[in-house]
């Protein structure tokens, strides 16, 4: 189950427009997007923890979105032309 955070919401409503998807429907955009980069961890030199969030690119819809697989939050969304409609 996927859900937005309060920032994903705000640039969904910004840079997408229209309605927030449900969880189901995230998992259909998921499952038809490009994968740009797996979630995964890492660790520095020093030890320090590292997370890289998942990127998908979804071609048709024009759309990024970075998931924190972790939790399952949607953390951020792109749109085609990287900024709102307006810009």
């Amino acid at each position: 189950m996927y859900c937005f955070t309060a920032h994903a919401r705000e640039r969904w409503e910004e840079r997408i427009g229209g309605d927030l998807p449900s969880s189901l429907e995230i998992e259909s955009i998921i499952a038809e997007s490009i994968v740009l980069q797996k979630f995964r961890r890492a660790y520095t030199a020093r030890g320090r923890a590292m997370v890289f969030l998942s990127v998908y690119w979804h071609t048709e819809r024009g759309l990024v979105m970075k998931i924190d697989e972790k939790c399952g939050k949607v953390v951020t969304v792109i749109g085609a032309e990287g900024q709102g409609h307006g810009a």
